[in-house]
Parts: C-alpha cells; structure tokens; sequence
C-alpha cells in the first residue's frame, strides 16, 4: 500500500506538468479555430468605380464632385469571413475645409442589433453635413447637409466596429481623399479604432 501511494506521489508532478501542456494546447487549438473562423468586414471594391472602391454620388463620374452640392459617398463592405459579424457599427463621415484637423477617434461602440452575415455586402453612405459628430442615423435630413465650394479639400473616413461569437472585438477602419489629377483616393495613415480591438 505504502509503495503505491508512493509511486502516486512521484508520477503526479508529471500528470500535473501533462494537464498544463494539455491545457495550453487546447487554447492554442481554440485561438486558431477563432482565428480561421472569425468574421471580416473590408472595404470592397466597386468594379463600376474606374478602380476605385468609393464612389462620389453627387455627380455620375466620381471625380469631382459637383460644385455647390453636398458630397455623398457611397461605401461597399462585405464580410468575407467564414462567420457572422455581430454588434457591427458603422461611423462615417466627410470632412471638408478647416473642419479635416477636428477628425477625431470616436469612443467605444455601445451595443447593437446589426448583424452582417458571411459573404454579405453593406452598403453605406456618408454625406458631408453641418455637424458629422452629431449626426450618425441612416436618414440625414436635407437641412443638415453642406456643400462644397469647389476648392475645399475634403476626406472620408470610416470605422466600423464588430465581435464574433467568442466576444472577440474587430475594427475596419481607413481614411482617404480624394487625387482630383490623378482621379484616384489616397489613404490617410492614421488609426480610428480603439487599442483594444483587432483590425
């Protein structure tokens, strides 16, 4: 009996050290399995939109916008990640003028009810308004718009927040304006999202 016990004794540091290996596998398993299964919202690109993926809706060619009427943009995202994207929250904006300095990183997403399937596209548009902070609803009412003069430089920046079913939290973001010349959008290198989520 006393011999038994003694051999317990003896092969239980390693049954421990096993379980801990064990352990830790199992964690790098469900890190990937996440990984590999998590959702992924990214701009898309717009065949229609001579290679670019935003489009300016207030004129038919993209480049430039009218003069004297708001600058509405149309934006195309897509989950192209093997899961639903869940709590998905959208900011959007245009900001023209003396206004492009005020840019800011918005604060931490409350909860939402917008879920973007896999494989499912989003369509979005951002308007250029009196005040983009405060207005973030779907419906923008036609007297808060603001147009352009012709001359201001403008941007468009976007970010979009979501968690997959694990509670792991994502952001896409990006920020670009326009190259009138060239006819392209250059992006911005600057973060939108909080630290705490992943791109």
């Amino acid at each position: 009996m006393n011999d038994t016990l003694e051999q317990i004794k003896q092969q239980t540091p390693a049954m421990q050290t096993q379980v801990t290996e064990m352990q830790k596998q199992t964690a790098i398993l469900n890190t990937q399995l996440q990984e590999e299964e998590r959702p992924y919202i990214v701009l898309e690109k717009n065949a229609a939109d001579k290679d670019s993926n935003i489009t300016a809706l207030s004129n038919t060619d993209p480049y430039p916008p009218t003069k004297g009427k708001p600058i509405e943009v149309n934006l195309h995202f897509r989950n192209i990640g093997k899961s639903p994207a869940l709590n998905v929250v959208v900011h959007r904006h245009v900001l023209m003028g003396y206004s492009i300095k005020y840019r800011n990183i918005e604060p931490i997403d409350k909860h939402s009810d917008l879920i973007l399937m896999a494989n499912e596209p989003m369509w979005v548009t951002a308007v250029s308004v009196k005040n983009t902070w405060a207005i973030e609803t779907i419906i923008i009412p036609r007297n808060d718009y603001t147009t352009r003069d012709g001359k201001q430089e403008f941007i468009v920046f976007v970010r979009v927040t979501y968690e997959d079913r694990y509670g792991n939290k994502y952001c896409t973001s990006f920020a670009k304006t326009p190259l009138f010349d060239s006819g392209v959008w250059a992006t911005i290198n600057v973060s939108l999202c909080p630290t705490e989520y992943r791109p």
